[in-house]
């Protein structure tokens, strides 16, 4: 199956209840909540990250035309307009805010909307694909990035995350392959990490990665390639 139709599946919930065709309003949104935890010196950093967010959302198009092909070609528009980015951007809430300490906010506004969802359209599935199990990040490393780095990239985060898991011994197959509960990917591979998610648990993620520059990178289908090359993310 094309990467396009293993999405488009993957968008697809209606409520339990339902038993009948096809339906476009069952289709839900896909993509991710960002939260910006970084905000200094404030004019550089602003740029940053309205630059960050602009690629994000142009290499969200541009990867759907990659995967384009005729059999598909009726989707395309469907899948462009029900991609979402979730921005959150605010200094007094997030600033310096930890890992650990965004996955607790960020679990509890996912309840409390999945609790909305549900009265008001009785679905027993997350809202969006893939759900709120995952979320992007963009601190200080990832905003100073956008200026030094050859690249764009963001850190993806596992909100379920148990500590524990570190203590793993590497050999295990219960230790994932990011023991901290996050991982960097280029904004080029949104569409191919949310295909890899149909398919495996979190316990699986990053599905394959590279060393760039002496960290692990995500590079989805280009994973291997030079990340900084016109195909890729870079810039």
């Amino acid at each position: 199956m094309s990467k396009l139709l293993t999405l488009y599946e993957a968008m697809y919930c209606p409520p339990d209840t339902y038993d009948g065709p096809e339906v476009d309003q069952f289709y839900r949104p896909w993509g991710f909540t960002i939260y910006r935890t970084s905000y200094e010196p404030a004019e550089e950093s602003d740029m940053q990250w309205k630059a960050l967010i602009a690629k994000i959302k142009e290499q969200a198009a541009a990867e759907i035309d990659l995967y384009a092909r005729p059999d598909v070609n009726h989707i395309v528009p469907r899948l462009k307009e029900l991609f979402f980015i979730d921005e959150q951007s605010d200094p007094d809430l997030l600033s310096g805010k930890s890992i650990p300490e965004l996955r607790v906010l960020h679990l509890d506004k996912a309840r409390a909307e999945s609790a909305a969802h549900s009265r008001e359209e009785y679905f027993n599935q997350p809202a969006t694909w893939p759900g709120p199990d995952l979320f992007l990040l963009a601190d200080a490393d990832v905003l100073e990035g956008v200026t030094k780095d050859p690249y764009f990239w963001i850190k993806c985060v596992y909100a379920l995350h148990d500590e524990l898991e570190k203590s793993r011994p590497r050999n295990s197959r219960y230790r994932p392959p990011s023991p901290d509960g996050w991982f960097r990917m280029t904004t080029n591979s949104i569409v191919d990490l949310c295909c890899d998610l149909y398919d495996c648990d979190w316990r699986n993620l990053p599905p394959e990665v590279s060393i760039v520059g002496g960290v692990v990178l995500y590079n989805g289908e280009l994973t291997g390639a030079d990340p900084a090359n016109g195909t890729s993310s870079g810039k």
